[in-house]
């Protein structure tokens, strides 16, 4: 009897785990709303101004958190530099663990809020700001 049971259980549960998969899948991704790539026929002087021109774009909250973002990226650069020409490796670990997660975040406001052509454009621009960021 506890065989039974133990089988039919079991039986049940892989049973559920396809339907249960299926029910998370992402089946529809809507992006109506999304910042374009910017093409006013003028190149931008630096890649500093075009993330300047594609984050005026945005509200208000969203430039303040992504400035936020961008001047502790900027503060950790510098920490980089000054570890890295110590030579300290567990500094040089946290800080690029840190600037990870700073870039996490804004890709994750870029993948909101901006096209994958622009969300190219805007990678392309942090990975000439930050060396460390791959384009």
């Amino acid at each position: 009897m506890k065989i039974k049971f133990l089988f039919s259980a079991t039986l049940v549960v892989q049973l559920a785990q396809p339907a249960l998969a299926a029910e998370e899948e992402v089946l529809l991704t809507i992006t109506g709303d999304r910042i374009e790539l910017i093409s006013d026929g003028q190149p931008p002087d630096d890649a500093d101004d075009l993330v300047l021109r594609y984050y005026q774009l945005l509200p208000l909250a969203l430039q303040e958190r992504l400035q936020l973002l961008r001047h502790r990226m900027d503060r950790r650069m510098e920490d980089y530099e000054v570890a890295f020409a110590a030579g300290d490796t567990a500094e040089i670990n946290e800080i690029t663990d840190d600037l990870s997660a700073y870039w996490t975040r804004i890709q994750q406001i870029h993948f909101e809020e901006f096209t994958p052509a622009a969300m190219q454009d805007l990678g392309a621009a942090y990975a000439a700001l930050y060396f460390l960021i791959e384009g």
